[in-house]
C-alpha cells in the first residue's frame, strides 16, 4: 500500500515583489542570490537596511542597477571581488563605497592603467610605471550617504501613500549632547532612521482628508539628529530635502576631505609612504559645493578653502570624484596635489595626471595645483 504524498508546500507570497525587477540584471541576480531576494520581498522597502533593495523598486532609478550590472560583469573574475559582491547587499555606506570603487576601477581600465583590487590596505594598487605603484583609498562622505538614504526611504513612502513631503537636517535643533547622523555608529544611525520610517508609516495609516504645506497632516522631528519632516496631502506630489538655513556647511567638501583623511590614515594608511585618497559618490549636487568650486577656480589663494596643514602628510593626492550613473567615466573628477607633503611625487604621476586630469582647474595664478578630468567640471549643472 503506497503512502499518500504530501501536497507540495505553497510558496510564500511576496509582499513587496522584487524578483521581476531583477530580470534585466542576470549577473546582479546571481550575486544577490535567491535567499536575499526572498528576505527582501518580505521586508518593507523603507524598512530594509539594503539601499539596493530600494533602488530596484523606485521608478526612475533603473540606471543605477543597470550600471552596477555592467560593472559587476566587467570585474567578475578579478581577485578581491568576493568582498565587493557581498558589500553591495549590505547597508547604504557599503553599497555606495563599492559602487564608487567599481566606477573608479572602470575609469582606470578605460585609460589603460593596470591595477589590483586589494583585499588588505588601500582599495587599489595602480601601476604607473614598470616598478612604480600608486596606492589609492576610496571613501564616501557619510553625511551625504545618510541624507540620500533617508531621501530614498521617505520617497518610497511618499509615492506609495500619495503624500507630499519636505524634510531636512537642521543643526540648530541638535541639543548639546546630540550629534549629526554621520557622526553616529552605523547601528545607531540605522536605528534612528528606522524609527523615522516607522513613525511616518504609522501616522500616514491613520491620516484622513487633505492638508497643505502651511497646515500639514503631521510633522516629524528627531532632535537628536536635527531632522524635520513635514507631511501633507494635496495634488502637488511635492518632495524636497535640504539643510536648514542655520545649519553649518554640511557639504563643505574640504571638511569632508579632512574628515576622510583623518579616519583613513588612523586605520589604513600608515605614515611611511604617500597615498591617494578618492572622495567619491554621486552626491555632489548642492550649492555649497558649487560655491567651493567657484572659490577654488577663481579666487586668490587666501580665499580658497584648501589647507594642507590639517591633512596627514601621507595623503599626497586627493581626488574629488563624482560618479556618473550613465557612463563608465566620472561626471567630473578633480585632482588636488599636496605640495607641502614631505613625500616626493610617486614616479609616473605626471602621466597619470596628464591622461586622467588634462585640464588645469585654477583660473588665477596659485600655489595650488589642481587638475580637472573634463570640461564638464566647469559646467555648474554638475553640482
Amino acid at each position: 500500500m503506497s503512502t499518500p504524498q504530501e501536497p507540495n508546500p505553497q510558496p510564500t507570497p511576496a509582499h513587496f515583489p522584487i524578483s521581476d525587477r531583477l530580470e534585466p540584471y542576470p549577473i546582479l541576480r546571481r550575486v544577490l542570490k535567491e535567499e536575499w531576494i526572498k528576505n527582501e520581498e518580505a521586508t518593507h522597502p523603507a524598512k530594509s537596511q539594503s539601499a539596493l533593495a530600494r533602488w530596484l523598486r523606485i521608478e526612475g532609478y533603473e540606471v543605477r542597477p543597470t550600471i552596477l550590472e555592467r560593472l559587476l560583469g566587467m570585474f567578475e573574475m578579478r581577485s578581491g571581488m568576493a568582498e565587493r559582491r557581498r558589500s553591495i547587499k549590505g547597508n547604504p555606506i557599503s553599497l555606495t563605497a563599492t559602487m564608487t570603487e567599481l566606477h573608479f576601477a572602470a575609469w582606470l581600465e578605460a585609460n589603460g592603467f593596470p591595477f589590483e583590487l586589494t583585499k588588505v590596505g588601500p582599495d587599489f594598487k595602480v601601476q604607473l610605471t614598470e616598478e612604480s605603484y600608486l596606492e589609492i583609498e576610496v571613501t564616501t562622505p557619510r553625511q551625504a550617504v545618510w541624507f540620500d538614504d533617508i531621501f530614498d526611504r521617505l520617497m518610497f513612502i511618499k509615492r506609495e501613500s500619495g503624500f507630499a513631503l519636505s524634510f531636512g537636517f537642521n543643526h540648530e535643533d541638535i541639543p548639546e549632547d546630540g550629534c549629526a547622523i554621520d557622526e553616529r555608529r552605523l547601528e545607531d544611525a540605522e536605528k534612528i532612521v528606522l524609527g523615522v520610517v516607522n513613525e511616518a508609516l504609522a501616522k500616514i495609516a491613520v491620516s484622513k482628508g487633505d492638508s497643505t504645506r502651511d497646515s500639514p497632516m503631521f510633522v516629524q522631528r528627531r532632535l537628536e539628529i536635527g531632522l524635520r519632516a513635514t507631511w501633507w496631502k494635496d495634488d502637488s506630489k511635492y518632495m524636497a530635502g535640504a539643510t536648514g538655513a542655520g545649519s553649518p556647511n554640511y557639504w563643505n567638501i574640504w571638511q569632508g576631505v579632512r574628515n576622510a583623511a583623518g579616519q583613513k590614515t588612523e586605520k589604513q594608511l600608515p605614515p611611511d609612504r604617500p597615498y591617494c585618497l578618492v572622495i567619491g559618490a554621486d552626491h555632489f549636487e548642492n550649492g555649497d559645493l558649487g560655491y567651493w568650486a567657484d572659490l577654488v577656480e577663481r579666487e586668490p589663494d587666501k580665499h580658497v578653502p584648501i589647507v594642507w596643514s590639517v591633512i596627514p602628510p601621507q595623503i599626497k593626492y586627493v581626488i574629488i570624484y563624482k560618479v556618473s550613473w550613465s557612463k563608465l567615466e566620472p561626471n567630473c573628477a578633480v585632482l588636488l596635489i599636496n605640495q607641502v607633503s614631505p613625500f616626493p611625487d610617486v614616479e609616473g604621476i605626471d602621466d597619470f595626471q596628464q591622461r586622467l586630469f588634462p585640464i588645469l582647474y585654477r583660473a588665477v595664478p596659485s600655489k595650488h595645483t589642481i587638475w580637472a578630468s573634463t570640461e564638464r567640471c566647469f559646467d555648474r549643472s554638475w553640482f
